[in-house]
């Protein structure tokens, strides 16, 4: 009988420090794995993409070395815009020139459903796709057309966007910036040469953010004063 104790007391004193070491353990590979998604988070917000028809797609951190374009790699060339837009959570801000790649404006959907609230700046000119901005209207993205540049030589020519900046949900140095030399159209990522600069430094954020508040008054501005004719519509 003693001896059986003597057993169970054993297995007592050495069963929970296996459980403590299990646990710690456990909690160790947690830990290392968030540390390892966080940094992933962090390359693939500040970077540089570069785009060729005949090199392909360098620069993404997903990919380490070039990705040649053929048609099963496409939807990857895709990848550093949509996850932007995928990866925002509060507010997603869009001034591009040209916006009619499907597979662009099915995410901002997919993220306005997420609740994400949406405003796009865009040139009329060349963004006669109104079906799929229709849509967009529907789930509540707030959209309007600079028409001011129809008969001159200028136009509305950013092809920038901002997320989560200043955020009431974020941390105080929260936002994440894109921008490039590339219009939002599948052409742009297939045929032409052009990068996109993503980045999680305040000051760039901050300076994109800036100039689309101030764009977006504006355009509100003239569409009440009737400054200019025709200068802002919303679908």
């Amino acid at each position: 009988m003693t001896s059986l104790k003597q057993k169970l007391a054993y297995l007592a004193a050495t069963a929970i420090p296996i459980y403590l070491w299990a646990k710690l353990i456990q909690n160790y590979l947690k830990y290392k794995q968030q540390i390892i998604e966080k940094k992933k988070t962090h390359n693939k917000h500040n970077c540089v993409v570069t785009y060729s028809k005949d090199s392909g797609m360098f620069g993404w951190p997903e990919y380490p070395e070039r990705l040649p374009l053929n048609l099963s790699s496409y939807d990857k060339f895709l990848e550093p815009v949509l996850y932007f837009i995928d990866t925002a959570k509060y507010k997603l801000d869009v001034s591009v020139m040209i916006l009619n790649c499907q597979n662009i404006i099915d995410a901002l959907v997919q993220a306005a459903e997420r609740n994400v609230k949406i405003r796009l700046i865009l040139d009329a000119r060349y963004n006669d796709v109104k079906q799929k901005m229709r849509l967009l209207v529907k789930k509540g993205v707030k959209i309007m057309y600079d028409q001011k540049f129809l008969h001159t030589d200028s136009m509305m020519h950013n092809k920038y966007a901002i997320k989560d900046f200043n955020h009431p949900n974020c941390s105080r140095d929260s936002g994440f910036s894109l921008c490039g030399s590339m219009n939002w159209t599948q052409s742009a990522f297939s045929e032409n040469y052009e990068f996109l600069v993503l980045s999680s430094n305040r000051q760039v954020v901050e300076a994109f953010n800036k100039n689309f508040e101030e764009s977006w008054e504006f355009l509100h501005k003239v569409k009440e004063t009737n400054m200019l004719t025709e200068t802002m519509y919303q679908l």
